[in-house]
């Protein structure tokens, strides 16, 4: 009898539904929700310093990779002479100065054009030039401030003007 309980208890767990865990490959919903950790392993110590060392270790070895591949990346670009702000040489500039002769000339057309001046036509004194700016300034001041009232007086019209010479002007009217 024993020895039948026992088998027939063998047949059941044999026949019954597994867990997700002895079913094999389980998708994410087969399984229950969170049910990868258990509970006593999460409040371990041991188990958190597992996982920052396995965080540690990974960073370490992406940090490693990418020191790799970004050496391996400057070499090839060494070698082949590329580089990412490479210094290009500008060629200079020459100094077009212009030689003006001591004695009067006629100035062709194309040179005015051109915009070349001769020894006669030069700018004004820079303080003429700032007396000036300061007349315009301050007229330009007078128009457009808004507190000053400096309009013509309207023109009165007399009597005389005011009546019509014909007809056709009094309707008008």
């Amino acid at each position: 009898m024993d020895r039948q309980r026992q088998i027939e208890r063998i047949e059941s767990e044999l026949v019954s539904q597994k867990p997700w865990y002895e079913k094999g490959e389980v998708s994410v919903k087969e399984r229950p929700k969170n049910s990868l950790l258990f509970d006593e392993d999460c409040d371990s110590d041991e188990f958190v310093r597992n996982i920052e060392f396995i965080r540690n270790k990974t960073t370490l070895k992406i940090e490693n990779t990418v020191d790799v591949l970004i050496e391996r990346i400057v070499k090839d670009r060494i070698k082949r002479k590329t580089y990412d702000n490479p210094r290009k040489a500008q060629p200079k500039k020459k100094d077009l100065t212009i030689v003006v002769p001591d004695k009067d000339e006629k100035v062709v057309l194309h040179d005015i054009l051109d915009g070349r001046r001769s020894e006669n036509d030069k700018f004004m004194d820079p303080n003429e030039m700032i007396k000036l700016f300061n007349e315009i300034d301050s007229a330009l001041v007078e128009i457009s401030d808004k507190s000053y009232t400096g309009s013509r007086p309207m023109q009165t019209i007399s009597k005389k003007e005011a009546q019509p010479v014909d007809a056709n002007q009094k309707v008008r009217l």
